[in-house]
């Protein structure tokens, strides 16, 4: 891990790209902490940026990121586990994934395989 000088320097890099170029992500971010409603200064308890994509037929709800390709370094290594996603009460979690954790885990490692290391269930 860097220091903490370079640390607090890409940080004010990224937030200084993200004002330029994403400024709607940018405002909901403040003091370092996502996801703050930028009228109120209060952290907002779910995501903004997920959306509910309508189901097809038979198929359960899913959820969305409607900035995925822009995402910050947080969102991009969670959610480490399902018990994490649990514990957070996680809007992405199925059914099926409460039901079958291990399952799930190992459906989530391969998901996230390009973003973090597995957590090694």
């Amino acid at each position: 891990m860097g220091s903490p000088c370079i640390i607090k320097k890409r940080w004010r890099y990224i937030l200084f790209i993200l004002e330029v170029f994403r400024p709607d992500i940018s405002e909901y971010i403040k003091d370092g902490k996502l996801w703050v409603d930028p009228k109120t200064g209060k952290n907002i308890e779910l995501c903004p940026w997920l959306t509910v994509v309508p189901s097809k037929g038979n198929d359960q709800q899913r959820v969305s990121c409607n900035i995925y390709q822009d995402r910050p370094d947080d969102c991009m290594i969670y959610p480490v586990s399902i018990a994490e996603m649990i514990k957070d009460g996680c809007e992405m979690l199925e059914p099926k994934d409460i039901n079958n954790p291990q399952q799930a885990q190992k459906d989530l490692d391969e998901l996230m395989a390009d973003s973090r290391p597995d957590i090694g269930t």
